[in-house]
């Protein structure tokens, strides 16, 4: 799944100037209704205001990703909007959110918004869940197991990488441990022991 793919001419405004996050959240799902993926705009709506009253998905960073998996869904649709001056989000670091993505899925065994998450972030950030709370980077992760695709994932907060099948640890450009993060640990006198003892804040 790309993308560039589930982006429609119709779900694409550039140059948006919302009030406030409750007005953002219903120009795109008005945006995502004229690309056809929903049948039910309310019940839609409703699903995306419910995700968003868990925690906010103002990620930081300027970059907001609202979403809702919900019956009313009946294809995977992205719909994106450009704030120019911003507009007061409500996001993990205060500021001002200029960038809009809402997720639309629909509500099958597949993880699809999960997996649009996880590339949006890869094409975002320079760290890919560095600005995520913790419940949707966990998710997220989960979601990419489930979903059984390679992921390389570069991470300075440790927390990030705990649950990859491989983890290479390097130092001055060279790697000098691999493992499972278990293993590692195992390992008390590797860098990759000490840098979980020192804590990922320091």
């Amino acid at each position: 799944m790309r993308i560039r793919d589930l982006l429609k001419p119709e779900g694409i405004k550039l140059g948006g100037s919302p009030a406030n996050k409750k007005d953002t959240i219903n120009q795109m799902v008005d945006l995502m209704y004229n690309e056809g993926n929903i049948n039910d705009k309310e019940r839609y709506r409703a699903g995306v205001f419910a995700r968003e009253a868990e925690d906010t998905t103002g990620i930081g960073d300027g970059i907001a990703i609202p979403h809702a998996k919900t019956d009313a869904v009946t294809a995977p649709g992205l719909a994106a909007m450009t704030i120019p001056n911003g507009v007061d989000y409500d996001s993990l670091d205060g500021e001002p959110v200029d960038l809009v993505f809402l997720i639309a899925a629909p509500n099958t065994k597949d993880n699809v918004h999960l997996e649009v998450l996880s590339r949006l972030s890869i094409l975002l950030m320079d760290e890919a869940t560095a600005t995520l709370d913790a419940k949707t980077e966990a998710a997220i992760i989960t979601g990419v197991r489930e979903m059984g695709i390679t992921l390389l994932m570069i991470a300075h907060r440790l927390a990030t990488i705990r649950q990859c099948d491989t983890i290479y640890v390097i130092n001055q450009g060279k790697i000098i441990q691999q493992g499972t993060h278990d293993v590692l640990m195992a390992d008390k006198n590797g860098l990759y022991y000490q840098l979980n003892a020192y804590g990922d804040n320091h």
